[in-house]
C-alpha cells in the first residue's frame, strides 16, 4: 500500500507540474501573440497616420497653390493688355510719322488724353534710340533731354526692340514715386525703330485687385518684380523704400520659373507661414500668398481629424 501511495503521489505531482508548465507556455504564447498584434497595430497606425497626414495637408495647401496660380495668371493677362495698349498708341499713324521726322512734342500732343483716360498711367514719355527723353506728358521741362540709357526699361526694350515691362524703380521726376515702366518701340511704316514710348505705371493702381484675394484669416498677398523686389503688398503702403527680397529662397524659386506651396519659418513675419508662389508667365514677376499656420482653418481641420484617428487607434490598442 505504501508503494502504491508513493507512486500515485509522484504521478499527481508530475501531472501538476506538466499542467503548470503548460500554463506557463500558454501564457508565453498569449504574450507573444499580443506583442505581435500590438506591433502590427502600431505599425499600421503609424503608416496610416503618415498617409492621412500627407493627404489632408495636401488638401489644405492645394487651395493656396490654386489661388497663387490664378493671381499670377490674372497679372500676366493684365500685363499683356498693358503692352497691347501701349503698342496701340505707337501704331497711330501721326504718332510714328512725327517721331520718324523728329517732331517729338508734336507727336506727344496726339497722346495727350492717355493719362486722363487711363488713370493708372502716371506719366508718358517719348525717348530716342539712345534713351534721351524728348517729350513727356505731363510736361516737365527740367527732365527733357536727360538720358535714361541706364534705366532698366531702356536696357530691356533696346535688347531686341520688343515690348518690355521693367522692375519697380523710383522715378527721377517729382514727386518721386515708385513706378514700373512699359517700354514699347515705335516703328515707322517700313518697320524701322524710330523711338520709344514709355508708360510709367504706379503698381498700387494696377494691382489694387490683389487686396480682394481671400487668403483666409491674417493672410496676405504680395507681388515681386523681375529683380525680386516687392512691387505691391496687400498690407503695406507702396511708396516707401523698395524692399529687395532677391536673396529669399522663395523668390529665387520664382525667378527660376517654379511654383508650389510650402510651410516654413518666415523671418520677416517672425513665425511659421503657409507660402504659395507662382510666376507671372512671360514677364519674370511672381505672386506670393502667405498665411500664418496658426490661423489656417484647413490645417486646424487636418489636426482635428488626426487627433480623432490617434484616439481610435489608441482604443483598439487598449482592447
Amino acid at each position: 500500500m505504501a508503494v502504491t501511495h508513493t507512486i500515485g503521489s509522484a504521478l499527481r505531482n508530475g501531472i501538476a507540474k506538466l499542467f503548470s508548465h503548460s500554463r506557463v507556455r500558454v501564457r508565453w504564447s498569449y504574450g507573444i501573440i499580443l506583442s505581435v498584434v500590438s506591433a502590427v497595430i502600431i505599425a499600421i497606425a503609424v503608416q496610416s497616420y503618415r498617409t492621412i497626414d500627407r493627404e489632408l495637408t495636401d488638401v489644405a495647401l492645394s487651395r493656396r497653390a490654386a489661388v497663387a496660380q490664378l493671381a499670377a495668371a490674372t497679372l500676366s493677362e493684365k500685363f499683356a493688355r498693358l503692352v497691347d495698349l501701349a503698342t496701340s498708341f505707337t501704331t497711330r499713324p501721326r504718332v510714328h510719322e512725327l517721331v520718324a521726322e523728329g517732331k517729338w512734342v508734336e507727336a506727344s500732343r496726339f497722346l495727350q488724353a492717355v493719362p486722363h483716360d487711363f488713370p493708372f498711367v502716371e506719366r508718358l514719355l517719348l525717348a530716342d534710340l539712345k534713351g534721351s527723353l524728348m517729350a513727356d506728358l505731363p510736361e516737365l521741362p527740367d527732365v527733357r533731354g536727360m538720358n535714361f540709357s541706364g534705366r532698366e526699361w531702356y536696357q530691356g526694350v533696346s535688347r531686341d526692340w520688343r515690348p518690355y515691362i521693367s522692375p519697380v524703380y523710383r522715378r527721377t521726376a517729382a514727386p518721386q514715386l515708385n513706378v514700373f515702366a512699359v517700354a514699347v518701340p515705335i516703328k515707322s511704316a517700313p518697320g524701322n525703330v524710330v523711338g520709344i514710348l514709355v508708360l510709367q505705371v504706379r503698381p498700387e493702381y494696377l494691382l489694387e485687385w490683389v487686396k480682394a484675394i481671400d487668403i483666409g484669416p491674417e493672410g496676405f498677398v504680395y507681388v515681386v518684380d523681375s529683380k525680386g523686389q516687392i512691387a505691391f503688398h496687400s498690407r503695406k503702403p507702396g511708396q516707401g523704400e523698395i524692399v529687395d527680397l532677391s536673396a529669399a529662397p522663395l523668390v529665387q524659386s520664382l525667378q527660376r520659373g517654379e511654383h508650389g506651396v510650402q510651410i516654413g519659418f518666415d523671418r520677416l513675419e517672425g513665425e511659421y507661414q503657409i507660402s504659395a508662389y507662382a510666376p507671372v508667365s512671360g514677364y519674370g514677376w511672381g505672386v506670393i500668398t502667405q498665411q500664418p499656420t496658426r490661423a489656417s482653418l484647413g490645417l486646424d481641420a487636418r489636426d482635428d481629424q488626426l487627433r480623432m484617428l490617434l484616439t481610435a487607434y489608441g482604443l483598439v490598442l487598449l482592447l
